[in-house]
């Protein structure tokens, strides 16, 4: 019997994958993101220094301003 509230929503059974490329990283993720139609990208990374990501660049800043879908940054945490 309903009580006219609002119903319980289900969770909403998820699919992920984890896979290997050889190339480009960044390019590579979201040309692996955009060829599956992924609906979320997770990258994780440490922190650097504005100097270290000016010279080394960072893929996980590539992979935010360029994949197809949303992307979830995870930080390292401190040990």
């Amino acid at each position: 019997m309903s009580n006219g509230g609002p119903r319980a929503r289900r969770p909403t059974p998820s699919r992920s994958s984890v896979r290997g490329a050889v190339g480009d990283l960044a390019d590579e993720v979201v040309e692996t993101a955009d060829s599956l139609g992924a609906d979320r990208v997770v990258v994780g990374g440490r922190r650097r220094s504005p100097t270290g990501k000016a010279v080394f660049g960072s893929v996980a800043q590539e992979v935010m301003l360029s994949a197809p879908c949303p992307v979830t940054f995870v930080h390292e945490t401190a040990s």
